[in-house]
């Protein structure tokens, strides 16, 4: 006998519910692994590109013969306005920036209470995270 009400039985309606569940217990740690990933990638690009810009201008000071050293790389809020033709804005403990603490130690976060920590070395132009960092690693076997 066929039914006039149409609709689904409570036994699909659960049935529907544990698949979804299943699929997003799944999906949702890898969402999280890529977004971490991606976070780390920008902070070794950044990392590349800052210490590119420091061997440009160590490379221009030889060039021109010139003994000038960088005691900060930044002014204000724009961080390495020095030695990059677009610096990065300083923001304070959110995900994906950088946070200055003094002349040469700078922080890369990577979310509100994670960071990477970065430290210049004049002397020899290096902008570098220190190794035995759990973090630091993990952007350096990207």
């Amino acid at each position: 006998m066929k039914s006039k009400y149409k609709g689904f039985s409570l036994i699909e309606i659960i049935f529907s519910i544990m698949i979804i569940s299943i699929l997003a217990s799944i999906a949702i740690p890898k969402f999280m692994d890529i977004s971490l990933k991606t976070t780390l990638l920008k902070a070794k690009n950044d990392m590349i590109v800052i210490q590119n810009a420091l061997n440009n201008f160590h490379n221009n000071n030889i060039l021109k013969n010139s003994l000038t050293t960088l005691d900060s790389l930044d002014e204000d809020k724009y961080l390495f306005s020095k030695i990059l033709t677009k610096p990065f804005i300083s923001k304070e403990k959110t995900s994906s920036f950088w946070s200055k603490e003094s002349n040469t130690i700078y922080y890369f976060w990577i979310s509100s209470s994670k960071n990477i920590k970065f430290t210049y070395n004049k002397d020899n132009f290096t902008f570098v995270c220190n190794k035995d960092d759990k973090n630091c690693k993990k952007i350096l076997d990207l």
